[in-house]
C-alpha cells in the first residue's frame, strides 16, 4: 500500500533554509524506498512540511523509522504534528482535451 507521512513544523525562530540543511544531515542515507519531499507554506513563513512517500506493507502502516528521527529533531525547532495516510483509491483520469475545440476557442 502506498502512504504518505505527513510532518508539519510551525517554527518558532529559525530560517527554513537553515531547517533544510538540518534535516539534510540529520537524514543522512534515507532508504531508497522512502521519497522524501520538502514543502513551505505559500504566505506563512514558519511553516514547514516534511512528506515521506513510501510502499508500506499492512503491518508497516505506522511512522517510519526516518519520520520518528525527524520529529524527534524538530521538536526541538517548534510544534509539530506527525501523521501517516494511506492512500484508500485512484481516482478516474480526465479524458485528454480536444486540441481543436481548444484553438476555436482561443482564437
Amino acid at each position: 500500500m502506498k502512504t504518505v507521512e505527513i510532518i508539519h513544523l510551525r517554527l518558532a525562530a529559525n530560517t527554513p533554509q537553515n531547517l533544510v540543511n538540518t534535516i539534510h544531515d540529520s537524514i543522512g542515507l534515507v532508504p531508497e524506498e522512502v521519497e522524501v519531499r520538502l514543502y513551505h507554506h505559500s504566505k506563512l513563513a514558519n511553516d514547514f512540511a516534511v512528506h515521506l512517500h513510501r510502499e508500506a506493507s499492512a503491518t508497516e502502516g505506522g511512522p517510519s523509522e526516518v519520520g520518528t528521527r525527524l520529529v524527534a529533531l524538530l521538536r526541538d525547532f517548534g510544534m509539530v504534528a506527525h501523521s501517516v495516510w494511506i492512500e484508500c483509491c485512484d481516482l478516474p483520469k480526465s479524458p485528454e482535451p480536444d486540441e481543436g475545440r481548444l484553438r476555436k476557442k482561443g482564437a
